[in-house]
């Protein structure tokens, strides 16, 4: 849970300094700022994919959701849509699984 608030942490500071940069944009250091800030956006999202993707439970349908979740995205599927659906399968999942083991 630490990694996960860590994470969170850095990229509210990162959307901080981005959105203070943003009104400077047509200046070239901005410009080059902002591939900075780009590549440490994608590894600390690496970073939590990595994290939370260690932690999970992997079995078929976890890897059914996750690849339809991310062909959601690639399709531009808004992201608060594809969270609560995936919410809802799991959520579903854990009901059946529950059921089973009764």
């Amino acid at each position: 849970m630490r990694d996960a608030w860590c994470c969170a942490a850095v990229l509210v500071i990162i959307y901080a300094i981005s959105f203070v940069l943003s009104r400077f944009e047509t200046l070239r250091p901005v410009r080059y700022a902002f591939f900075g800030i780009r590549a440490g956006v994608c590894a600390m999202l690496l970073c939590a994919f990595l994290s939370l993707f260690g932690k999970s439970k992997k079995g078929a349908f976890e890897y059914v959701i996750m690849a339809a979740a991310f062909l959601a995205v690639m399709m531009g599927i808004d992201p608060i849509i594809i969270l609560a659906v995936c919410a809802a399968f799991g959520i579903v999942l854990a009901v059946l699984r529950g059921r089973r083991a009764k």
